[in-house]
């Protein structure tokens, strides 16, 4: 499986570790389901009246789990599988929860009797792909368990074989009716039925240890909306937290993190990851030849992963902290970017000559370069990229010209976005000619 799940909290939708502090409403529920019973009922014309009630009923009410067993509260842990990828567990719980088939977490439980069950993942036949189980078995299957009190009856699954389906089309054609045949399948068949909500309380599920999740099948309307409202602006509000130049990079750390775990440890590694682990992999990027900033900077989008996630932040650990420092004492690269000081900055107007040989693209070259350096501004600043909003860099209107004598003697410059501009608080900057600035020095 690929590491790609951490990156996902770059632009996070979470289930939070805290949860809403409201309780369910049962007299207020939407079953979620997206089976219209009227149109089912005009469907079933002609079938099996007790089942076809059967069904409407259970789509319009919440079928019962026919459990007839004793219902008293249970806690347990979540199974190994579970534990060891809280991110792919997050993930198949945010997905429920989207789809309004999964409410909470709570802070407190929301059933007295609530029976919780532990989740497990199970692998698909896709490497990278997991299923979330709910072990409704759990702990004995004859005796202390939800499945426990389901007789074996109820929790029979028939299924219509191909000696049936022969039957039926000879009896459509000894009818003489023309007989079309058609395959088709029915995504997330058994999530589409809904629950009775009296049976809500038997499917209780612990998405963090201290925090109970109902799964109710549901989201009850007298406190899911808002909720869902106030989820979205948090979403928003760390989406905002990185810059998205932030964004991308991390992004990379969290890419390379998944080749050194498929090439040096042969397997997929989640956080919280350990101290034995960053070293290795600040090992593996020193000898790829990393910078030792980038490094850090690597070092960071994995510390910040598992600070969203509350989880024991490793990278500042004493032998973390002093391998960093060995790569910058190792590391014989030097940063080669100089400050542009006058005598630079006229050398770069001299040979503008030798690269742009239109008199209108030096005139604009010499502009930016002598506005860059009078401004102390970003390229970002003062030129977009192909990707980039045109908004971000400064436009015409940002600059303006005063005038003494006729003639301009100095320049304001309105800056409203910048790097570390989090507020987006806008900045000033006055600067006057400086005519001997031509002049070599």
């Amino acid at each position: 499986m690929k590491m790609g799940h951490p990156e996902k909290l770059l632009k996070p939708q979470l289930i939070y570790n805290d949860p809403q502090l409201l309780q369910p409403n049962l007299n207020k529920c939407i079953l979620p389901t997206p089976i219209k019973t009227d149109r089912l009922k005009f469907h079933l014309q002609g079938y099996d009246s007790e089942k076809s009630l059967y069904l409407l009923n259970g789509f319009k009410y919440g079928f019962r789990l026919e459990h007839n067993g004793l219902r008293s509260q249970f806690n347990c842990s979540n199974l190994k599988s579970a534990k060891s990828n809280p991110l792919i567990v997050q993930e198949k719980i945010n997905k429920e929860v989207n789809c309004q088939r999964v409410m909470g977490p709570y802070l407190e439980k929301p059933f007295l009797n609530l029976r919780v069950s532990p989740l497990g993942l199970v692998p698909k036949k896709s490497k990278s792909a997991w299923r979330l189980i709910h072990h409704l078995s759990y702990t004995d299957k004859k005796s202390n368990s939800v499945n426990a009190g389901i007789s074996d009856e109820s929790a029979a699954v028939h299924y219509a074989g191909i000696n049936e389906a022969i039957n039926e089309i000879k009896q459509l054609r000894s009818h003489k009716y023309q007989v079309f045949l058609s395959k088709t399948d029915v995504r997330s068949a058994f999530r589409i039925l809904p629950v009775n909500p009296t049976d809500y309380e038997l499917l209780g599920r612990t998405v963090f240890e201290n925090s109970p999740s109902c799964s109710t099948q549901t989201v009850l309307s007298s406190t899911s909306i808002p909720a869902t409202e106030l989820l979205e602006y948090v979403t928003f509000l760390a989406n905002a937290a990185l810059a998205p130049s932030t964004q991308a990079t991390y992004s990379r750390a969290w890419k390379t993190f998944d080749s050194f775990c498929a090439e040096i440890m042969n397997q997929s590694l989640q956080p919280p990851l350990s101290v034995a682990t960053i070293s290795l992999f600040i090992a593996y990027m020193f000898k790829k030849s990393y910078a030792p900033s980038t490094i850090s900077t690597y070092l960071s989008a994995i510390a910040y992963v598992h600070k969203m996630m509350s989880m024991p932040d490793n990278t500042q650990s004493f032998l973390v902290e002093k391998l960093v420092t060995g790569t910058y004492r190792l590391s014989k690269t030097f940063d080669s970017r100089l400050p542009i000081t006058i005598p630079i900055l006229n050398k770069l107007l001299q040979s503008i000559t030798l690269v742009a040989k239109c008199t209108y693209d030096q005139v604009l070259f010499k502009a930016i370069f002598l506005f860059a350096f009078s401004t102390f501004s970003r390229v970002g600043e003062l030129v977009t990229s192909k990707n980039a909003p045109k908004d971000n860099v400064l436009l015409l209107h940002d600059v303006s010209l005063s005038y003494v004598q006729g003639k301009a003697a100095e320049v304001q410059v309105c800056f409203r976005k910048f790097k570390n501009n989090v507020r987006g608080m806008q900045r000033l900057f006055h600067f006057h000619t400086v005519p001997q600035w031509n002049q070599q020095s």
